[in-house]
């Protein structure tokens, strides 16, 4: 279910609008374990329908994400990095980004200059939404690779960093989890498809 977000982004009469939030994440390469679906239905965790976004990488560029989702361009920028935190057992950087979304027509394609890369992500992602935060498990597929991501973003300008250890606490009691979310796993989707495309 998702909550309201009047008090976390400005919107305008055209569709556009902007969120800022406070975030942790991770990639992991692999499939997930069948034991990661009964895990996210008793955390609560609600099953998304699966979707394929549409990425421009662009080649160095670890802060600014650009993606076609759902007939809206979303871009995505590093606003702030409040360094590496200790979360529990688990360990990650902790940025602050910003997005601004606007909705574009069946029509619209992408310039692919040089060294820029185009990436389709297939996504089968679960959810759910706690005070203001959200806490994400996401099966991903990309470049013919199998990964997955966990995540938690605190939505306002003004997030207090000290939660994130609470809300990361339903990790722990992922089996896959254990050991795997670490600092060196730690990073946002431009940092990570940067490095997918580098090394394909």
């Amino acid at each position: 279910m998702t909550e309201p977000l009047t008090s976390t982004f400005s919107s305008r009469p055209d569709g556009a609008f902007v969120t800022e939030t406070l975030e942790v994440r991770w990639f992991v390469l692999g499939t997930l374990s069948p034991s990661a679906f009964p895990w996210a239905h008793g955390a609560g965790l609600t099953q998304a329908a699966p979707r394929t976004d549409r990425y421009v990488v662009l080649p160095g560029v670890d802060g600014v994400g650009i993606k076609l989702r759902e007939g809206r361009v979303e871009v995505k920028a590093r606003s702030g990095s409040l360094g590496s935190r200790a979360l529990g057992t688990m360990s990650g950087e902790v940025e602050r980004w910003v997005k601004w979304s606007q909705p574009v027509g069946s029509g619209v394609s992408w310039d692919q200059g040089p060294g820029v890369r185009i990436v389709d992500v297939d996504k089968t992602r679960w959810s759910l939404w706690r005070d203001g935060a959200l806490i994400e498990l996401t099966a991903l597929k990309a470049d013919g690779q199998f990964w997955w991501t966990a995540a938690v973003e605190i939505a306002g300008s003004v997030a207090d960093p000290s939660r994130l250890a609470n809300l990361c606490e339903p990790f722990e009691s992922l089996e896959q989890a254990r050991g795997a979310l670490t600092l060196d796993a730690s990073r946002g989707y431009a940092s990570w498809l940067e490095r997918l495309t580098r090394t394909a």
